[in-house]
């Protein structure tokens, strides 16, 4: 009820005797209608499309007050903040939002006595979707830094099922955003090909109420028995770490690296334990994905150290036997230059050979990319080569995919050495040239972005997921480098 002048009713009201009459007896402590119908009025009040000019004031509810540029008293919405315990509207200086809708409120008063009800409240209309960047067929956002007890997302793995299904794990940094806080493996499902997710959980064997270990996620799928097998890098928030890569840097690595393996059987429901081993040959941890060969064989990247201690080079671990037992390869060794192998991610190649890309930061230069081929499947690889059309970037993690027939390479390129920009390459001979032209090369998210791990849909579409705006993870797909498309844009 209005609290301004006194009484103006008595000459403006526009309902009349009978409502004068009505709020003469309640006085000027309570609504002029009885509850049910003030609570008829403050449903049509409440709905959004009825009083659309003002989304942003919250719940509304309806009370008289005066009407503007008079002195009358009117049935008005108003923010239901703005009225008191008796539903009678606070005068502000400066209203929040009033929405004036005096006729039908007023048909509503008037019908209050009888069956008719108001008029409903119609279903909004579902909100347009943003506009896609260029050359993505959609774009998702998976993880959302600072939900879920987690700080930041990072370490993308993702995973294709035969059903269609993906799955995505990621690292959620509990307290802080550090290398060395608190973390546990989350995982979410889509089963549209991406356009929408789960509810993310907690793989059972990271969950930590203590807050006081470290993990990482890095996976391979089994085509043939359909299992996951999931690379753990278990240690703990306050284990010391070693930055050298000397002969007593291997040796702390035996004592305090491990590789710790779980399977899943039934696409990430249940897991248990394959094998944990500290031997200095297996030592490492790997990131994003591995691959299965066409003999069944499984093959991960790992670099030569992990969450508790720095190591140069890189090696293949394989399983011949769908993952009873695991073997080490032989690490790469150093470029002419200088240059290490870092985090890496391989593909096998049209001609069986494996390719492996890695970072590398030493040798002076802090922004390469550099790549080895092996042979024989992961046991012996080639002196590393520097990258030059994929160095220059930013220092870090990359990843990298064999998809109908072509290479593609993702990781954010900005000139400046910021995590930002993330981009996927695609080389048509294999690895021999990654050009940069427009039908080469395509930006997936202009903001900071920074790991990746590459995949694909059911449907045949190139995918992505990877850390976005320092926090969060996303996942797109795309068929801008289908060759179709491609000719279609060179023209």
């Amino acid at each position: 009820m209005w609290q301004g002048q006194r009484r103006p009713w008595q000459r403006r009201c526009r309902r009349g005797a009978a409502l004068a009459a009505m709020i003469v007896s309640l006085g000027t402590s309570s609504s002029p209608v009885d509850a049910g119908c003030q609570a008829r009025l403050d449903a049509w009040c409440s709905c959004t499309a009825h009083c659309s000019s003002y989304p942003g004031c919250g719940e509304m509810a309806a009370a008289i007050g005066p009407e503007p540029g008079s002195s009358s008293a009117v049935w008005r919405c108003y923010p239901a903040a703005e009225l008191d315990k008796h539903h009678a509207w606070i005068p502000h200086a400066k209203p929040a939002s009033i929405c004036t809708r005096t006729s039908t409120l007023e048909a509503i008063v008037a019908n209050c006595s009888t069956p008719v009800l108001p008029p409903a409240c119609p279903t909004p209309a579902p909100p347009t979707p943003a506009p896609l960047p260029p050359g993505l067929t959609s774009a998702t956002r998976v993880f959302a830094g600072g939900t879920h007890g987690c700080e930041k997302y990072r370490t993308p793995s993702l995973v294709l099922a035969p059903s269609g299904e993906l799955l995505a794990f990621t690292q959620c940094r509990q307290a802080g955003t550090g290398d060395r806080t608190p973390m546990e493996l989350h995982m979410s499902r889509s089963s549209d090909h991406g356009r929408s997710w789960s509810s993310e959980t907690t793989l059972p064997f990271s969950a930590d109420p203590t807050r006081s270990s470290l993990h990482r996620a890095q996976t391979v799928y089994d085509a043939s028995t359909g299992a996951i097998f999931l690379f753990d890098d278990p240690n703990h928030v306050n284990s010391s770490s070693s930055s050298s890569s000397s002969s007593s840097s291997s040796a702390a690595a035996a004592q305090n690296c491990s590789v710790h393996i779980w399977r899943s059987d039934d696409l990430g429901g249940s897991w248990r334990s394959v094998t944990n081993t500290t031997a200095p040959a297996a030592m490492g941890s790997g990131l994003t994905n591995g691959v299965q060969l066409p003999g069944g064989k499984l093959v991960v990247p790992h670099r030569n150290g992990c969450n508790e201690v720095s190591a140069s080079g890189a090696h293949a671990l394989w399983s011949d036997d769908h993952g009873l037992t695991w073997v080490a390869g032989e690490p790469t060794a150093e470029t002419a230059a200088g240059a290490s192998v870092n985090e890496c991610a391989l593909a096998l190649l049209a001609n069986g050979s494996l390719l492996l890309m890695a970072r590398s930061q030493d040798g002076g230069v802090t922004r390469n990319r550099v790549s080895a081929l092996s042979a024989d499947e992961g046991a012996t690889w080639s002196v590393p080569r520097v990258e030059g059309a994929l160095a220059g970037f930013a220092t870090c993690e990359g990843s990298l995919l064999a998809h109908k027939g072509d290479l593609f390479y993702s990781q954010p390129q900005d000139r400046d050495g910021a995590r930002a920009n993330l981009t996927i390459r695609v080389s048509r001979d294999s690895g021999d040239s990654w050009p940069s032209d427009a039908a080469h090369a395509l930006v997936v998210h202009a903001g900071p972005s920074a790991y990746s791990a590459l995949g694909e849909t059911a449907l045949g579409e190139l995918a992505v997921l990877w850390e976005a705006d320092d926090k969060d993870l996303m996942f797109a797909t795309t068929k801008y480098f289908d060759r179709a498309d491609a000719s279609v844009r060179a023209k």
